[in-house]
């Protein structure tokens, strides 16, 4: 019984050894450009398609570009996040706050006090020159 006991806890260890780095790549995949695919309820009814492209880049500094350029900036405890932006007057305010998951290529944004998601889809960076 005592080497069981031993080996469910050198077992435990090992997982707990494996996960804890896992999940610190896993928020990695946070980072890069996303598209916005489309809004839903929580529930994933009404599901409602933006009438045009919204591009987002998220860079690991807490940085928020959109279409490329400097829109606000976002902190996360965990899978909460809090994002700012510069108001009227110059002066930055929390524009949004809320939960957040990844889950497979989309990044899915669940703002607080609202029956509302937003499902944005992961893309490559263009690292191609243009055609001239």
């Amino acid at each position: 019984m005592k080497g069981n006991g031993f080996r469910a806890l050198a077992v435990a260890l090992l997982l707990a050894l494996v996960a804890i780095p896992m999940t610190g790549c896993f928020r990695e995949v946070l980072y890069g450009n996303w598209d916005l695919q489309y809004t839903s309820k929580v529930d994933g009814s009404d599901e409602s398609k933006p009438p045009f492209s919204v591009v987002m880049t998220l860079m690991d500094d807490g940085t928020v570009l959109l279409y490329g350029s400097p829109f606000g900036t976002f902190t996360r405890d965990r899978d909460n996040f809090t994002l700012t932006i510069a108001g009227d007057d110059g002066e930055e305010e929390t524009y949004m706050t809320g939960g957040w998951e990844v889950n497979g290529s989309n990044l899915i944004i669940y703002p607080d006090g609202q029956d509302l998601r937003y499902v944005f889809a992961k893309v490559a960076a263009n690292t191609e020159a243009p055609a001239e």
